[in-house]
């Protein structure tokens, strides 16, 4: 009976540490509510490459996902929040890798700057996202 007690009481530590370490992680991250809660599903989505030629804003970015990708999964959070919160300035699609008719030297992920419906610059892999997120924070994009 000693014995199932220490048990229970030291699950129950246990149990608490845990829950307090989450509660930590959470706390102190950098990311927002809105960021945690992501889904791609959220946001505009383009199915054919051939589309870029008729979506109605003269600039936009097209950030292209592996639904499975590490990689995807590594810059999810900063990608939502540059959407959600630059909605106004820059309209980010988002599109499922493999995209219909994407010319084959594109992979997950990589974000496609789109002038006039025409790709002006690609940002590719985990590196390039972060380079796209620094050069609109430094002017170079609206």
């Amino acid at each position: 009976m000693q014995n199932k007690l220490i048990l229970v009481i030291f699950g129950l530590v246990l149990f608490f540490f845990i829950g307090v370490g989450i509660i930590y992680n959470i706390y102190t991250s950098n990311l927002t509510p809105e960021e945690i809660a992501c889904e791609y599903d959220q946001f505009d989505h383009v199915e054919d490459y051939s589309e870029l030629e008729t979506l109605p804003e003269d600039f936009f970015v097209v950030h292209i996902y592996s639904p499975s990708g590490e990689d995807s999964e590594e810059v999810k959070g900063d990608i939502c929040q540059f959407a959600l919160s630059n909605e106004e300035d820059i309209k980010v699609y988002f599109a499922e890798y493999p995209l219909d008719s994407l010319p084959e030297n594109i992979t997950s992920p990589a974000l496609l700057i789109v002038e006039n419906g025409e790709i002006t610059d690609t940002y590719r892999g985990v590196p390039g996202m972060y380079e796209f997120l620094d050069d609109v924070s430094s002017g170079i994009y609206p």
